[in-house]
């Protein structure tokens, strides 16, 4: 289970041991295996994990970014290319 700090630090680089919380993909969390998840459904509210995001939360920019089976599926609504992973088709 992924246990967000109620702080978060940057850069990555100071923050051994915790979470990073402003990332909107896995490319800021520095780590093969790592993954930005948004785990309250809320975009200031995102974490590095290495732990995996619950189903549908992890943040990505392309289909690379997901787990097999998984689509990047945009959402529009941040005003930035940013996605979400998730099965099935892509909400409209």
């Amino acid at each position: 289970m992924m246990t967000l700090v109620a702080t978060g630090c940057m850069p990555a680089a100071n923050c051994a041991g915790e979470l990073q919380v402003t990332c909107d993909g896995p490319e800021d969390c520095g780590g093969a295996g790592s993954e930005c998840c948004m785990p309250s459904g809320a975009l200031v509210q995102t974490a590095c994990t290495t732990a995996g995001c619950l189903a549908g939360l992890a943040m990505c920019h392309t289909i690379a970014d997901c787990q097999p089976g998984e689509l990047c599926c945009a959402v529009a609504a941040y005003g930035y290319p940013t996605g979400l992973c998730q099965t099935g088709p892509c909400p409209q």
